[in-house]
């Protein structure tokens, strides 16, 4: 989307339709810091580009409206919200005892 189409956030807050970040992060059970990063920083969209999520600052507060959340997430790939497992201590310990056989195969060490 560019600049020309996006649709004045301003106006659909003034309309209503406001959400604050606050908000968005416990719909989304992240933290408020990982919520605000969507504003400042953004996701990548797998294009090499970053999707932010358009947000305005009234006072202490941040705000942005349905409408831009519903575009974040409708402009990031299918498998940005995906999250990655952590590894167990039974896997990690496979695959450290991988990594020495590999460095031991290679190197001698």
């Amino acid at each position: 989307m560019t600049v020309d189409t996006v649709p004045d956030l301003a106006a659909e807050i003034t309309a209503g339709d406001s959400i604050t970040v606050l908000y968005i992060s416990r719909q989304f059970d992240v933290s408020p810091s990982t919520a605000f990063r969507w504003v400042q920083r953004g996701l990548p969209d797998g294009r090499g580009e970053r999707v932010r999520l358009q947000a305005i600052r009234r006072g202490k507060i941040w705000l942005t409206s349905r409408a831009a959340l519903h575009r974040f997430l409708g402009a990031l790939p299918a498998n940005a919200t995906t999250s990655t497992s952590i590894r167990t201590p039974s896997k990690r310990e496979r695959d450290c005892v991988r990594a020495k056989k590999a460095l031991n195969e290679k190197y001698g060490i």
